[in-house]
This record gives structure tokens, C-alpha cells and sequence, in this order.
């Protein structure tokens, strides 16, 4: 009987070390089959024991709102993209995968007739339970970036928290009734009060998740007049007051903490990307510069304004660009000629990693597996970034099961000599508050890729230009282009939404699609320029959208900016009229 009772409190105790443990969120942008060379990403490409969750990307809506449906071509069948990523839990059992809905690219169109009624929620709710468990997923990622913004009514706000808390029920319910381990539900959360404040009805929606995927990422981009770094860890002294000087790591985790979100339940966003500019004048090249827009797209992402860590490394090592850290915001960048990219490395990571387990959170989560370096091109090992979470984090445990990811290389040596003053000890010290030592940013500019000269700590920073970053909401970066499908497409008239303006009221106008095939939309070549929102030369009064078609093509949209707005092209946004000089 005592051994007995001595075996029981040995497997709860075993129990409660392994439900105590730290958990890491992966999101597979299940879209990087298409792209070419070293950036294709398959099912196969993941490491089964990197993370404890893997969320697939992205699951669509159906036209009606009460149903899912696939994405890719080749979502489902036996050699489908869902049953490929599933068979990583042959290798780990304890692996669980979960789907999500939604992205920044999709908005808020596919989810305003399914949250309209409650007769279409539930239906949408109990299709979501059964899709799930047709295809043998563990949980479901909420991704509707943003409810009541961006086309979505002012009532949307409460109606998502009604739709979150019948799907938590629904989970709860049906786990109850067939005796399977309950369905996950998680919210994909925005990290700035521009959007908490319309999309949340904060204090409520944290009851209904099982985790929080805090996006703490895209706090700057393409969409503003000056660098800025997306995934800044603490505020920069010379961050502007009010709103914009929120846009750090930091204040975000304080903020859902505030409100009464559990730290068992919070699990903080890690970019694996780096948000990228193209520079007024490559002479200034700071933070605080001043830009005309997104940086080139890459080799391989094919996206104007967004960099994958692989093609930041490869222009490092391969190009000569020049690598810098912010020492106040605990983050690198990097330039070359009129190119700027904000990015994480293995320092800012375990930074961010770090603070983690300072705070006692539940854990990371990062957008996302393929946009590491995966391959191993830039010679640091496989997937550095993500890699350096888990051995911090430590997600299986000390003795959990682990790959071998080769050895640390040139790109982590720049950027330690970099920061050679920042003591391991003065490290494990900080939580949310940065170090006594972020007040002495260094910006001197490294001679060359593989030098080991060390930064001169009494340099000063050189800010350029009054820091006035132009505010317009930022996307998460989670692209997923819904006209790839080789199934049927909906018209153009159904694949509109809405477009931000930049105005004090913050209204969201509706704009129009004036040409419905890509040879009536101007000069644009999209398979040069790749994915984004583009001025066109003939008129301020329109734009060009270009977006992804069959066989990998881009077609042109032409659309007209909303009533009162024209084109601003300097920050790629339907802007004032009065203040747009054409």
C-alpha cells in the first residue's frame, strides 16, 4: 500500500513538472511550398521535437460563414499538406498540432456574415469542431485580424467575444461527450491599443482561450516615414509620446497583464523575419532614418517590405551590408546601400527568451518555421533563432529530446563583438525593465562581415531626423494570398474588403475595385516588384494591389482610394487628400 501511494505522488509529481513546462507555439506557413530554392518549406522541413505546438497556416472560411475550407490545392488527401504536418507526431507523441484561421491577409471580409448571427455562429462553431477532428487537428488558432476594424462593424467587438466563448464551450462540451482529450483554443491578440481597444472586450475574452499568442511584432514597418524596429524589446528614448511610444514589447506584456490575463496563459510572439525599408538617402542609415517606403523584396519571400532571416544573413555575408545593435531596444539591424532591415539574431532572441522565464510566462510562440534559416544556409546550424528558444526554454524538459543544429558561425560573432559589454549575469537580471546598460546605444558602423574589432562603448548614437514615425495599423505578416487555390475563385467584387486611412477619427472607408483584369491596371509589373500595394503613376486618386494567381503569377489590381483620400506614396496608404501633393 505505501509503495503503492509512493508511486502515485512519484507519476503526479511527474505530471505536474511536465504540465509546468514551457510551451513553444510554431506557426508552418503552409504557402512556402511555392517559393523557389532554398525557401521552399515543406511538412518534412519541421523538426518534431523543436516545438510542443506547430499551428498550420492558414485554414479558410467558407462564402456563406458557416463552414472551413482549405487553402492549398493540396491541403487534404493522403499525401495532402495536413496529413504530411500530422505524421511529424508519429515521431513525437507528445507533439500537438493545431490549425488556424484568418492572417492579416485575409481580414476581417470571411468572418462578418459568420459572426453576424447567432444562428450562422453556431453552425460556423460546430463545422469548426467537426473539420477539426476530421483531420485529426489538437486545437484551433483564432487569427481574425481585427474584429470591428478593417470593413468589420463597431458590434463585431462583442460578437467575436461571443463567438470565442461558444467555441471554448463547444470544445469543452464535445471532449465531455466523446471522452477525447479536449480541442485547444487559442487567440492570435494584437499587442497595440490602436486594435485592443476596437477588437476586445479585453477583460472577457481571456476566459475563453486556452492560450494567448500575444503578437508582440510589427510594432514598425514599411508603413511609416522612418526606420523603426518591429520587434523592439523595450522603448527607445526617443520613441514619440502617446500611442506610438506603446510600440514595444514591454508595454504590450504589461498590458494583457494588467487586464487579468493568467501568465500560464501567456504566450509572448518572437519574429523569426526582419521588416525591411528602402532609405531616403543610403548616407543615413540609423534608427530614425528617414525612408520612402518598404524595403526590396527578397530572393525568395517575394514580398515587398519583409525579409526572411536567411535572405538577411545571405546579404550580410554575401553582399556586404553592415550589421548594428540598438542597445536601448535590444535588436540588431542591418543595411546596405539604400536597404534597411530591422531583424532578430541569437542575441535579441535569447533577450526575448530570457524575459520569459524572468516573467514566469507560459511560454514563446514564433512567425514562423520557415522564415528561420531552416536549411542551415548562413552556416549557423538549422533553424538558430527558433533553436535558441527551445534551449532556453527548454520545452521537453533538461534531458528532452533535441537535434543536432550545427555549429554557431560568423553572423553570431559580428553581432556578440557587437555587444561583448553585455554580461551574461547583467542578462539573467532584467525582466521587463532593460538593463542599466541599454542607455548606451552603439551604431558604429562594422568595416567588414567577419570582423572581430569590438564596438567603442563610449560612441554615441546618431539619430537622423525628428522621430516621427507616421502611424497606420501594422500587419502581422502572416501572408496568405486566398487566390492561390487551384479550386474555383470568387470574383473580385467578393475578395474586397476595406483599406485604413490615416485620419483623427480613424474611420476605416471602403474603396473600389475599378479593373477586374490585370492588363487594365497600368504599368505595374508585379512579378518584378512581388506582393504589396503600389502607387499608380497615371493618378493619385488609385492604387495597385498585387496579388498572387495560378502557376506562381502576380496580377495587378487597380483600386480607388475612398472619398476625401489619395494615394500617399510615401507611406503606401490612402491618405488626407489636402495632404497629398501629386
Amino acid at each position: 500500500m505505501k509503495m503503492s501511494s509512493f508511486l502515485l505522488l512519484f507519476l503526479l509529481g511527474i505530471w505536474h513538472i511536465a504540465e509546468g513546462r514551457k510551451k513553444m507555439f510554431c506557426y508552418y506557413s503552409s504557402f512556402a511550398q511555392t517559393r523557389p530554392g532554398i525557401g521552399k518549406f515543406l511538412p518534412e522541413d519541421i523538426d518534431p521535437f523543436m516545438c510542443t505546438h506547430v499551428i498550420f497556416a492558414f485554414v479558410d472560411i467558407s462564402s456563406d460563414g458557416k463552414d472551413l475550407i482549405g487553402f492549398n490545392w493540396n491541403d487534404v488527401g493522403v499525401n495532402g499538406l495536413y496529413s504530411r504536418t500530422l505524421a511529424l507526431k508519429k515521431q513525437n507523441p507528445e507533439l500537438k498540432i493545431l490549425l488556424a484561421v484568418g492572417g492579416w491577409m485575409i481580414g476581417s471580409r470571411p468572418f462578418i456574415p459568420m459572426v453576424r448571427s447567432e444562428r450562422n455562429r453556431k453552425a460556423w462553431v460546430q463545422n469548426v469542431v467537426n473539420y477539426l477532428r476530421r483531420y485529426k487537428f489538437d486545437g484551433f488558432d483564432m487569427d481574425w485580424e481585427f474584429p470591428s476594424t478593417r470593413g468589420s462593424p463597431p458590434e463585431d467587438k462583442y460578437r467575436f467575444t461571443k463567438l470565442m466563448k461558444e467555441l471554448y464551450e463547444a470544445f469543452a462540451d464535445e471532449a465531455e461527450q466523446t471522452g477525447r482529450d479536449k480541442l485547444l483554443l487559442t487567440l492570435a491578440t494584437a499587442s497595440g491599443s490602436y486594435y485592443i481597444n476596437q477588437a476586445y472586450e479585453t477583460s472577457e475574452i481571456i476566459k475563453y482561450i486556452d492560450y494567448m499568442l500575444l503578437m508582440t511584432y510589427n510594432y514598425h514597418g514599411q508603413w511609416e516615414k522612418v526606420t523603426g524596429h518591429h520587434g523592439a524589446m523595450w522603448k527607445h528614448e526617443n520613441d514619440p509620446p502617446g500611442e506610438k511610444g506603446e510600440l514595444y514589447t514591454g508595454w504590450s506584456l504589461d498590458f494583457w497583464l494588467n487586464v487579468g490575463i493568467p501568465k500560464s496563459k501567456l504566450i509572448v510572439g518572437i519574429p523569426t523575419y526582419g521588416m525591411s525599408f528602402t532609405l531616403a538617402n543610403p548616407h543615413q542609415h540609423g534608427l530614425f532614418a528617414p525612408v520612402r517606403g518598404g524595403g526590396r523584396m527578397g530572393k525568395y519571400t517575394s514580398e515587398t517590405g519583409i525579409m526572411s532571416y536567411y535572405e538577411v544573413c545571405e546579404n550580410i555575408q554575401k553582399r556586404g551590408w553592415k550589421s548594428e545593435w540598438i542597445d536601448q531596444q535590444g535588436a540588431p539591424y542591418a543595411y546596405g546601400g539604400d536597404q534597411w532591415v530591422g531583424y532578430e539574431n541569437i542575441n535579441s532572441i535569447e533577450i526575448k527568451a530570457k524575459n520569459i522565464l524572468k516573467r514566469d510566462l507560459a511560454g514563446a510562440f514564433v512567425w514562423s518555421l520557415e522564415m528561420d534559416d531552416f536549411s542551415g544556409s548562413c552556416g549557423e546550424g538549422k533553424s538558430p533563432l527558433i533553436s535558441t528558444v527551445r534551449d532556453i526554454l527548454k520545452p521537453y524538459g533538461p534531458t528532452g529530446s533535441k537535434s543536432e543544429w550545427g555549429l554557431k558561425s560568423g553572423i553570431t560573432e559580428i553581432v556578440t563583438s557587437t555587444t561583448t559589454h553585455h554580461k551574461d549575469d547583467e542578462k539573467e537580471k532584467f525582466g521587463n525593465e532593460s538593463p542599466a546598460w541599454r542607455g548606451k546605444p552603439s551604431y558604429k558602423p562594422r568595416p567588414t562581415w567577419k570582423s572581430k574589432i569590438s564596438i567603442n562603448q563610449e560612441g554615441k548614437p546618431i539619430f537622423v531626423g525628428k522621430p516621427k514615425p507616421a502611424w497606420k495599423p501594422k500587419p502581422s505578416r502572416k501572408p496568405r494570398p486566398t487566390w492561390w487555390r487551384a479550386t474555383p475563385t470568387p470574383s473580385i467584387e467578393e475578395e474586397t474588403s476595406r483599406i485604413e486611412t490615416k485620419n483623427t477619427s480613424r474611420s476605416q472607408p471602403s474603396y473600389r475595385v475599378i479593373t477586374k483584369q490585370p492588363s487594365a491596371a497600368g504599368s505595374i509589373d508585379c512579378s518584378k516588384v512581388g506582393l504589396g500595394i503600389f502607387p499608380d503613376h497615371a493618378s493619385c486618386d488609385y492604387f495597385i494591389l498585387c496579388l498572387p494567381g495560378g502557376q506562381q503569377t502576380y496580377r495587378p489590381i487597380r483600386m480607388a482610394c475612398p472619398e476625401g483620400t489619395r494615394f500617399d506614396r510615401d507611406l503606401s496608404i490612402c491618405n488626407h487628400a489636402k495632404e497629398i501633393q501629386c
